[in-house]
């Protein structure tokens, strides 16, 4: 299951690449639970927080919730929980309608 995890994080981190965004590895060792990736995305799209879970048999660790929610409540952060292939995608849909929609907006 660890491998699916790692799967989507890397086509994550592909499509953040081709899109000329810039994706960043959640400094765990310091922030325990911080979500694994860190992006920003092209002509003002914004910051996203992924946590990449694969389909693995753990839930979300008390501090990984607690970032959740933080993140959650935050604006413009935005957070996502990949588990599956189809959750991935909707999460690159989403990233290009972020930047599609901020780039319509800039002066």
């Amino acid at each position: 299951m660890a491998s699916n995890e790692k799967y989507l994080e890397h086509k994550f981190n592909e499509f953040i690449k081709s899109i000329k965004g810039v994706s960043v590895k959640g400094p765990a060792y310091m922030y325990t639970g911080i979500p694994d990736r860190i992006a920003v995305l092209p002509k003002g799209g914004g910051t996203i927080w992924v946590e990449f879970k694969g389909g693995t048999y753990y839930q979300l660790q008390p501090m990984q919730q607690w970032w959740r929610d933080v993140l959650l409540d935050s604006d413009p952060n935005r957070y996502f929980l990949v588990d599956n292939k189809e959750d991935l995608e909707a999460l690159i849909e989403t990233c290009k309608r972020l930047i599609d929609t901020s780039s319509n907006n800039m002066v």
